[in-house]
């Protein structure tokens, strides 16, 4: 997996060995291809609480911070959570 520029050299490390380490031998459910590109930045996806918020912009809200990998070949993105993503790995390291 390829780390494009925009993140800390540190943060795409971490996040591109721990995409590996959990998904391997994943290749992409559109076309086959086995190669992705990480994304360069996060993603915060917004949480609404109510469907009145539905169309409006809100800033400040909660969100699910996030980065997103890209299919090398047919650009397919698959998003993931970086609590969720590096929560097994701070369990491990808690009590480890």
């Amino acid at each position: 997996m390829e780390a494009p520029k925009g993140m800390t050299p540190e943060d795409k490390q971490r996040i591109i060995a721990r995409l590996n380490e959990v998904f391997a031998r994943e290749k992409c459910p559109r076309c086959g291809n086995n190669g992705y590109i990480l994304v360069d930045g996060y993603i915060p996806f917004s949480i609404h609480q109510s469907t009145n918020t539905l169309g409006t912009l809100i800033a400040g809200g909660p969100v699910v911070p996030s980065v997103a990998v890209a299919c090398s070949r047919c650009g397919w993105l698959s998003f993931h959570a970086l609590g969720v993503l590096f929560k097994e790995s701070a369990a491990e390291a808690k009590h480890g």
